[in-house]
């Protein structure tokens, strides 16, 4: 079934309390062992494994990723900036985005 917008909506996701259990645990600690994970959620390495697989393979896992500490490594803030360059942009003001390219480098 498509929508409006001509996008196929994204079917929801079959999970049972196991694998509930399995995403809850990978929220916190992404790094776990298959073992360890195993051993948390009360089954055994290879289904466990399974699980993991398919959930990544259908797309409820999209990837793994490290939190970084920010202040650890000398950033104190975190800064969101939107900037829009328009012809309009470059014809009042040659050569504005060179300075902003450069800098952001």
């Amino acid at each position: 079934m498509k929508s409006s917008s001509g996008v196929r909506p994204r079917a929801k996701a079959d999970l049972d309390l196991i694998d509930r259990k399995i995403l809850s645990i990978l929220r916190e600690e992404g790094r776990l062992t298959v073992n360890e994970l195993a051993n948390r959620v009360g089954l055994s390495a290879s289904p466990c494994w399974s699980r993991v697989r398919h959930l990544e393979e259908i797309g409820v896992i999209k990837h793994y990723a490290a939190v970084i500490d920010h202040v650890a490594i000398g950033l104190k803030d975190i800064v969101f900036i939107e900037v829009r360059w328009t012809s309009t942009t470059t014809r009042c003001c040659p050569g504005s985005a060179m300075p902003l390219q450069r800098s952001l480098r």
